[in-house]
């Protein structure tokens, strides 16, 4: 009897989490570009924003939608934002069949679940482009790259001023080292 109950609450919990498990978050890249004209795709875009993808997968536990494919794009794959014409960071694209909706507000886990709910309420939207722009792409390159070179220069400056004696009689000492020309 003990046994039947145990196998029968087993089947029940694996029948219930069946019934609530979505397609699972893919992660793309510019090698998945042609998947996107098919079907429908919930797309966060992003650098840097951990938080964000908790919440990502939040949204989709909640919407519990299995026929809306999640996925994420790191912004390093520049040639997939180019086709999405990305021009902020981060940002949701719905896209319905080759028609693209642009999620431009707070980058919070109920908004964004309000905009998946009905993306269509957007009254603009474009259309997936056939290739990527290059000069779209090259756009994107070099703004990653200012983001990388920013990083790295302050991440030079923390290390720097760390360095810097911070108690009076040291600076003093460096004081006068520089100003009687000697070296350090």
């Amino acid at each position: 009897m003990l046994f039947e109950t145990i196998l029968i609450s087993i089947l029940t919990l694996t029948l219930t989490a069946q019934s609530h498990s979505t397609n699972p978050i893919i992660q793309l890249t510019d090698a998945d570009i042609p998947s996107l004209y098919d079907n429908q795709w919930a797309i966060l875009i992003y650098l840097d924003h951990h938080q964000l993808l908790q919440d990502w997968s939040d949204c989709q536990s909640s919407l519990n939608n299995d026929t809306i494919q999640f996925a994420t794009l790191h912004a390093s794959q520049t040639r997939a934002l180019s086709i999405l014409e990305v021009k902020l960071l981060p940002v949701v694209k719905f896209i319905d069949n080759g028609q693209v909706f642009t999620y431009r507000s707070m980058m919070t886990k109920k908004s964004i679940e309000k905009f998946l709910s009905n993306p269509r309420k957007l009254k603009w939207h474009n259309y997936l482009p056939t290739s990527y722009s290059y000069w779209t792409k090259l756009q994107l390159d070099l703004y990653l790259a200012s983001i990388h070179a920013e990083k790295v220069v302050l991440q030079y400056l923390v290390k720097f001023f760390k360095d810097i004696p911070t108690d009076i009689e040291n600076v003093k000492k460096l004081f006068n080292l520089v100003s009687t020309n000697k070296e350090l």
